[in-house]
């Protein structure tokens, strides 16, 4: 299992680490992804402002209502 550490993290100020554990999965997707990345590189070189701007962009295309991942958080935390 690899153990990613983030520089910084919502904690952070109250002195707590925060560790994300990566299984065998995890590695299959980003292997191919790392192999040609520099050491300061983004894997997945999207933020999350620009997340929530992919989603509406995609929404706008595909003729449906936009939501926000906000949305998706607390429709889950609902059920």
């Amino acid at each position: 299992v690899w153990v990613y550490e983030p520089p910084g993290h919502k904690n952070q100020h109250r002195g707590q680490r925060r560790r994300v554990h990566l299984g065998p999965r995890s590695q299959a997707i980003l292997l191919p992804r790392l192999r040609d990345a520099a050491p300061a590189d983004r894997v997945f070189p999207i933020s999350v402002s620009g997340y929530g701007t992919a989603i509406r962009q995609a929404c706008r295309r595909a003729g449906v209502t936009p939501w926000t991942p906000h949305q998706l958080r607390h429709a889950l935390a609902t059920e």
